[in-house]
């Protein structure tokens, strides 16, 4: 059965190594193949004559290559217009997207420890990477990482200082809020904006809304938007987390993947 465990790639550099490539085997390209060419152009402003290189595309990821096809790669290479070409024994023409960073919900169990945690990422395969990270530093002995699914969220409010202390009775809510402008000399315009769903944590709904107003305040003053307006609570629960991720920690991780 074939796996990327078992995938076996090889770089062809020269038209040496293409001539002896195991051409049975290895006729699937493991990566977009481009010719360079270099083109002459006048530059209108001084006169000068300057060569450029452009790259252009022969073959995408997973392309069956024929042998009319490895002709055209060895010419390419004897000519210098082909500096690479990257080759398997599997065909692999599918590729995973990764979406915008969205809130993810994490189920990890640990002995007699269940950890339901919301965390930031880009994909699944993100999200886990975060968890470990995260339960690594922050949790002993083992734990099984029992499922992960995106959790349907606009907006976290970070819990700060100003929401005063913790009480025994707060949770974390998931809250569906309507920021709605209002209408001068009751003349409507338009249709009402989507609601947004916030996760925040509170000792009640009241509170929610009172930490929503409030955010929604902050970002309002930062936009300079000063008309009148109302925030209308649409909907409101309790939701299961005993860990939220910081949304810091979980940047770190797009910042490595950055540099890497």
């Amino acid at each position: 059965m074939e796996t990327k465990y078992n995938e076996r790639i090889v770089r062809v550099t020269s038209s040496d190594e293409l001539a002896a490539l195991d051409k049975k085997r290895f006729h699937f390209t493991a990566a977009p193949v481009y010719r360079i060419a270099e083109e002459d152009f006048t530059d209108e402003s001084t006169g000068e004559t300057k060569t450029i290189e452009r790259n252009y595309y022969i073959f995408g990821r997973g392309h069956d290559v024929s042998p009319d096809n490895f002709s055209q790669l060895l010419f390419y290479f004897q000519s210098n217009e082909l500096k690479e070409v990257v080759l398997s024994d599997q065909k692999r023409e599918g590729y995973v997207h990764e979406i915008s960073w969205r809130l993810w919900k994490v189920k990890a169990v640990g002995g007699d420890t269940k950890l339901n945690m919301l965390l930031r990422a880009p994909s699944v395969v993100k999200a886990y990477e975060i968890v470990s990270d995260y339960i690594e530093l922050n949790f002993k002995n083992g734990f099984v990482i029992s499922g992960i699914s995106l959790f349907q969220a606009n907006v976290v409010i970070e819990r700060n200082e100003k929401h005063g202390d913790e009480k025994p009775n707060s949770n974390w809510y998931s809250v569906s809020a309507l920021e709605k402008e209002v209408p001068v000399d009751g003349v409507s315009e338009g249709e009402d904006p989507d609601p947004t769903d916030f996760i925040v944590f509170a000792d009640s709904v009241e509170t929610a809304k009172e930490i929503i107003e409030d955010y929604i305040a902050e970002l309002r003053k930062k936009e300079e938007l000063f008309g009148p307006y109302e925030v209308k609570i649409l909907s409101a629960k309790v939701i299961t987390c005993n860990v939220m991720i910081p949304v810091d920690f979980c940047l770190s991780h797009k910042e490595e993947s950055e540099e890497e």
